[in-house]
């Protein structure tokens, strides 16, 4: 029995991810928000080289640990969003300095 015969089948969320600038002077992690989705693990790659893996995702809000001296505002930074072991999106991270 198909109960949206005659209805539209409801949407699943759509995932939307936020995130937030990194500053080179100040910040060691990259953090932002995500909602719509079920995020565990994300990796960083920084001009066009996968540097690590890793991330901490909770309740909504996401961090992952970059360190001091990582990065640079020459860099080019993505990170990939994966869920399930699949990969969801990638993402360009914004790098600034004081």
């Amino acid at each position: 029995m198909n109960i949206f015969k005659n209805q539209q089948r409801p949407k699943p969320p759509q995932l939307e991810i936020q995130i937030n600038d990194y500053n080179v002077s100040n910040d060691q992690q990259i953090s932002g928000f995500y909602t719509g989705g079920v995020l565990e693990q994300a990796k960083l790659i920084v001009n066009s080289a996968v540097l690590s893996t890793g991330g901490d995702f909770d309740n909504g809000n996401f961090t992952y640990w970059v360190g001091v001296n990582v990065l640079t505002t020459s860099d080019t930074v993505q990170l990939e969003f994966y869920s399930g072991g699949s990969l969801v999106t990638t993402k360009e991270v914004n790098i600034t300095e004081d």
